[in-house]
């Protein structure tokens, strides 16, 4: 009849575990420290909010690779490889009977079918390209990147 696909999870555990010890926390400093309802009113300077960050894809690759502790330079050769630093890059997928089965989003080229949904998870969307961006560094960081920019790794290894 049909053709029957399977769709990989790639759960990475580390960052699961990370997840579950940071909610614990929280929930262990609700428990010992309880917000306590006061009727005091106090009269505090007015906050000065800075204007949100503009990211550019430049400081993006730079914060990304810094706080996941990723060599910058590669991230930002697989980047010039995958989509020649379009934010807005798309690249479609067809199968061998010419449909298309996927497609693969942002600098990084993050593929929708393989990895929405473990992005979802993440609380990130691939369709954005600075999430796409982030995950794309996740990935590095736990698989390295061999494994999902195998494709291009005659381009970024030079």
């Amino acid at each position: 009849m049909g053709e029957a696909h399977f769709r990989a999870k790639s759960y990475n555990l580390k960052h699961i575990k990370k997840i579950i010890i940071i909610i614990l926390v929280l929930v262990a400093s609700i428990l010992i420290f309880p917000i306590k309802a006061s009727s005091t009113v106090v009269e505090a300077e007015p906050v000065v909010i800075e204007e949100p960050v503009e990211w550019t894809l430049d400081t993006l690759v730079a914060e990304l690779s810094e706080v996941y502790e990723q060599d910058e330079a590669l991230v930002r050769r697989i980047i010039h490889c995958e989509s020649r630093g379009d934010i807005n890059a798309m690249n479609k997928n067809f199968n061998d009977k010419g449909q298309w089965w996927s497609s693969d989003y942002g600098p990084m080229q993050i593929n929708n079918y393989w990895h929405d949904e473990t992005a979802a998870e993440l609380g990130l969307n691939i369709y954005d390209w600075q999430h796409s961006l982030e995950y794309g560094l996740i990935l590095l960081s736990t698989d390295g990147a061999i494994r999902h920019w195998s494709a291009s790794s005659k381009c970024w290894q030079q």
